[in-house]
């Protein structure tokens, strides 16, 4: 059905509609590569060039008649909007193979309408349509857009798996209540952030609901389920993208800050803290706002994850016993400190 709308097209005098559609086409298809990279496709830039494109289509085809002026304008206008589309999504230093490729095979698919358009028409190509179809342009043409088409081809074929694998893998690795990484999946991913650190400072927070078997104990399960999802999202809302979020049992929960120095993770999770009470979680005014008790330690340059969380979990039991809504930074690790302080004398808050 659409061969026979573009034949149909085709049949009016140069196929003006038919060029048009096709440009439109690409541009539809360079925006929703944008989106798929995670950019905002570039609007301004491109809905002009197609604006300025039918005028001037329409100019050369009825006005001033002038099959090469059209031929500069299609190429040039597709390969602007192809270039434009693949600077919008330029991957960073170290984007996964399939943004790469996406967006080298979107570059070299832009550029090559340029050099290809000035060495096959020339600035004097004009010919009636059908010694146009058996021309050196067309034919490069045609062979430029299978071969270049099938590269882009590829590299969205490529991506669609990666994005299908990817989802798959995430879905895994996602708590099923709370949306949040699962305890396995955090202890993988935390190992693998802490492995590109280095020698920057990291912080890991482990932190329990205060009371929430009141919660269950006055609303039933169900309700208290609907509330351990809702603070997933509270959570997954606001904590910054960079830091890792998970579920580590029940109601305990684990944050990974990298690049991050304790008063800065301090900081940070107080902030979360005041952004809890002001939650309206429940609708039972009498169970009163939702405070969370945390321990949160800076992980040492040589200390493992499990290290890490070991010292964390100490600093959360003394956050515990210190009452509800209390904040307890751990000590360092022993390699790190000077004399050995007792947890009791850890920061509080």
């Amino acid at each position: 059905m659409l061969t026979q709308i573009i034949d149909a097209l085709n049949e009016t005098e140069t196929g003006l509609p038919a060029n048009i559609l096709y440009v439109i086409a690409g541009f539809l298809f360079c925006a929703g590569l944008a989106k798929r990279m995670g950019r905002q496709p570039p609007y301004r830039v491109m809905v002009p060039v197609l604006i300025i494109l039918a005028l001037q289509t329409w100019y050369f085809t009825y006005v001033n008649p002038n099959q090469l002026a059209r031929i500069y304008l299609l190429n040039f206008s597709a390969g602007l909007i192809l270039i434009i589309t693949a600077l919008t999504a330029m991957p960073g230093r170290h984007a996964v193979f399939t943004e790469k490729l996406l967006f080298w095979s979107l570059l070299l698919f832009g550029l090559h309408f340029f050099p290809r358009t000035i060495l096959t028409a020339g600035f004097g190509l004009q010919m009636e349509p059908d010694d146009f179809m058996i021309s050196s342009y067309w034919f490069t043409l045609q062979l430029c857009l299978s071969a270049f088409g099938s590269a882009v081809a590829i590299a969205v074929l490529c991506a669609c798996i990666y994005d299908t694998v990817n989802y798959m893998t995430d879905d895994r690795d996602r708590d099923r209540l709370t949306r949040v990484l699962s305890r396995r999946a955090f202890h993988q991913r935390s190992e693998e952030m802490l492995s590109k650190s280095g020698s920057l400072p990291c912080c890991l927070a482990i932190f329990d609901i205060d009371n929430f078997r009141r919660f269950n104990q006055r609303q039933g399960y169900e309700e208290g389920d609907r509330i351990i999802a809702e603070f997933g999202h509270v959570l997954a809302r606001n904590i910054r993208r960079a830091n890792l979020t998970g579920r580590f049992d029940g109601e305990e929960f684990l944050i990974l800050l990298p690049q991050t120095k304790l008063a800065i993770g301090i900081d940070t999770l107080k902030d979360f803290k005041a952004t809890l009470r002001d939650h309206n979680f429940c609708s039972d005014d009498n169970l009163g706002p939702m405070t969370i008790s945390v321990g949160i330690v800076e992980i040492g340059a040589d200390e493992t994850y499990t290290q890490a969380l070991m010292r964390a979990q100490q600093a959360l039991k003394s956050a515990e016993a210190g009452g509800p809504d209390t904040l307890v930074a751990g000590t360092a690790p022993i390699a790190e400190q000077k004399e050995s302080p007792a947890l009791s004398g850890a920061f509080q808050a």
